[in-house]
């Protein structure tokens, strides 16, 4: 077992994944996710610096036009994940990215980027440090109580890993028999969310209210445990350093995609601010292209123009018909409903 995170500095955690991931898991719950993603971000972009110093001719586009995804998730003021410094370091930060945006193709200005956002990860540290280490131990310490609870009461306990539709059903179903089965669910986001439907808070970010539904509320009986599960042994899950036993348990982590339409994001609050970002960039385009056809495509390109008909949505799918997976008639009956709204 490794060292007890109590015992750990910020730059300790960092470098250990198992209570890397539980840490960041807790800086969500009290609004500090941008800070630990920041860092974590810059370690990986400082590290593609160095090699890229290393290599010997070759195009810089690629490294630039990463830095500058990087530069817009923390320092653009549109950003959800906005860092919380210095106007002085945000002004320097966003010169940096104009310059890149400017030429993708010049030469890498290595010192001007590592001075920068070093003195950005010296603040974020500091204040990571000063803030959230002591509610940390608590919030472990509570895990821990919660655990020695579930153990206390003698009865089965099943533990399931993941909040989407399956764990979600599963725990609501077994919560109602609280006399026999104790049930654990371990999910680091706040609500479950029905993602086919979220397509509509492209259009609508007030939608999602409708769509989605706190766990508190599925899970009654049993015990709630907002954090990340970082390995699964015989018999019992660990949530960090924290040992989860259990007689049954029901893995139901899901699946993830690039897409906004389903996100990472544990907390309503990013949750939200990302929805909000979503809809603004969509209400500034006048001309929108879909890649796909499929269930999710061809209903994103349908939600769009129904609510902006004055919009040019172009749907591109390389089979032969939209929703390949679906009966033909079906894909039929699809295809004439794009082509009548245009």
């Amino acid at each position: 077992m490794t060292t007890m995170a109590m015992d750990k500095t910020v730059e300790d955690i960092l470098q250990d994944p198992h209570n890397l991931t539980t840490f960041h898991t807790f800086c969500t719950l009290i609004y500090s996710e941008e800070n630990v993603t920041f860092m974590k971000d810059w370690s990986a972009i400082k590290g593609k610096m160095e090699r890229r110093k290393l290599e010997v001719g070759g195009s810089n586009s690629l490294f630039l036009s990463e830095l500058f995804l990087f530069l817009e998730a923390y320092f653009s003021p549109k950003s959800a994940y906005v860092l919380n410094i210095s106007e002085a370091l945000k002004y320097e930060a966003r010169e940096l990215q104009s310059q890149i945006a400017s030429d993708t193709s010049a030469e890498i200005p290595y010192e001007e980027i590592d001075s920068l956002l070093e003195q950005v990860y010296g603040h974020i540290l500091e204040l990571t440090s000063k803030n959230c280490i002591g509610p940390y131990n608590k919030y472990l310490q509570g895990l821990r109580e919660k655990i020695e609870y579930v153990a206390s009461t003698g009865k089965t306990r099943v533990v399931i890993v993941g909040g989407g539709f399956l764990g979600s059903v599963a725990a609501a179903l077994i919560d109602r028999l609280p006399e026999q089965f104790h049930v654990v669910l371990i999910e680091k986001k706040s609500c479950f969310e029905h993602t086919p439907a979220m397509v509509r808070t492209l259009t609508n970010p007030d939608n999602y209210e409708e769509l989605s539904l706190p766990y508190e509320n599925i899970v009654r009986n049993g015990t709630l445990i907002r954090a990340a599960c970082t390995k699964v042994d015989e018999n019992c899950c660990w949530v960090g350093d924290i040992k989860i036993p259990f007689e049954y348990c029901i893995m139901a982590m899901g699946s993830s995609y690039n897409s906004r339409l389903k996100s990472a994001d544990a907390t309503e609050n990013f949750r939200r601010k990302n929805i909000g970002v979503q809809h603004k960039e969509l209400l500034k385009a006048k001309n929108i292209l879909v890649i796909g056809g499929g269930l999710i495509g061809t209903e994103v390109a349908a939600q769009i123009k129904g609510a902006y008909p004055e919009k040019e949505i172009k749907l591109v799918e390389a089979n032969a018909r939209l929703i390949k997976r679906s009966h033909p008639k079906t894909s039929e009956i699809a295809k004439s409903a794009m082509e009548s709204i245009g």
